[in-house]
This record gives structure tokens, C-alpha cells and sequence, in this order.
């Protein structure tokens, strides 16, 4: 395998105490990225997963971060606030990526999202 590949495994997990488990088990797995689908979990949940997600890139876990409404194929309803707000917290989190959405580029600014070391753009 060519050494810049990656092996990506998803997690969309629903609870901060479920995606801390499965990033343990990702990373004895060897698994080179790890996209977690941040919308997958319950509100209340996101600050603590934000903050495993955060330990986990720190200690060298690459981490793709996902976090998309319903009508773009995600899992729950998201606010343009609450997207505001979380991609603020994740662009000063040290994951490898963010999956974006082309509006996210208009609702976002600039600075915010070229915080972000990469950006994957998905069309739905």
C-alpha cells in the first residue's frame, strides 16, 4: 500500500462514552483516519466527544471531522447556529479534516474554516 494512503474507519456513534471506546478500539486497530460523524450524537453529547476527539488528535490519531444535517445526509436536524458554533470549537481542535458542505463556505468564515489543515467538500 502506498504509504500516503489512509484506511478510514467511521464512527457514528451516539454518546461521548461510546466514541471514546471506539476510538481505542479504531487506534489498536491501526486505523490511519478516523471520521467521526459528530452529527450522529445527541446534542448534549457533543462538547464531551468534542473533547475526546481533541485528546485523541493530540496524541496523533488523524481525525476526519463530519458533522452534516439531515438534509444533506446526515443524522439529526442542525441549525445554522449550532453548526456556527461547533465548527468554531473543531477548527481549533487539531483534527487532520473537516467534511464540509458547499454552503458551509458561505455560512462560515474564512478564517474559521482555513484552520481546518484539510477540507473535504461533499456534494448531496
Amino acid at each position: 500500500m502506498d504509504p500516503d494512503s489512509k484506511i478510514c474507519i467511521t464512527l457514528p456513534v451516539k454518546t461521548a462514552s461510546e466514541l471514546s471506546a471506539a476510538l481505542e478500539k479504531a487506534r489498536q486497530s491501526g486505523n490511519s483516519l478516523v471520521e467521526i460523524r459528530f452529527d450522529a450524537l445527541d446534542a448534549a453529547e457533543l462538547p464531551f466527544a468534542l473533547k475526546i476527539a481533541e485528546s485523541a488528535a493530540k496524541t496523533g490519531t488523524k481525525i476526519l471531522a463530519t458533522f452534516r444535517p439531515r438534509n444533506a445526509g446526515g443524522h439529526r436536524d442542525i441549525s445554522d447556529e449550532e453548526k456556527k458554533e461547533f465548527w468554531n470549537i473543531a477548527a481549533n481542535s487539531g483534527f487532520w479534516a473537516g467534511d464540509f458542505e458547499p454552503d458551509d463556505f458561505l455560512l462560515l468564515d474564512s478564517a474559521t474554516i482555513g484552520k481546518i489543515k484539510n477540507q473535504i467538500v461533499s456534494y448531496h
